[in-house]
């Protein structure tokens, strides 16, 4: 049985493969077309959707989170690939603002994502997520 394009395991499955991405180096390339903006942007879309009436459920804030991670990692790096949704820093802290994230810990994930970005863009492979 197929899911439905509004199931939340769509999501996780737009999701992961977003973090992903900015965790190997490799957000600026995309995935089969799509950049992570815009897979983590869909992820959100659908979680909210699923979820309307608790803004506070964790795969949305979650996912939220992510997005807004992406929004600063890109924005502090340059442009990611063409055709794909850009950076924007009035998003990211709309997302936190609604979300009541915690900035400290995105702002310390965007400073990772930029040095493996530049480690991965430089021909080195970064070393595993969280070392």
């Amino acid at each position: 049985m197929a899911l439905a394009p509004d199931d939340p395991a769509i999501a996780n499955s737009l999701g992961n493969p977003g973090v992903a991405l900015w965790r190997s180096g490799r957000g600026r390339e995309g995935y089969r077309g799509a950049g992570f903006l815009d897979l983590l942007a869909e992820a959100l879309a659908i979680q909210e959707a699923a979820f309307p009436d608790n803004p506070g459920h964790p795969s949305r804030t979650g996912t939220a989170n992510s997005l807004a991670i992406a929004h600063r990692a890109l924005a502090a790096l340059g442009p990611p690939i063409t055709g794909t949704l850009p950076p924007d820093l009035d998003a990211a802290e709309a997302l936190e603002a609604r979300y009541v994230l915690d900035t400290a810990k995105i702002e310390k994930n965007v400073e990772d994502i930029i040095a493996r970005t530049r480690l991965y863009e430089s021909g080195e492979e970064p070393p595993p997520w969280g070392e």
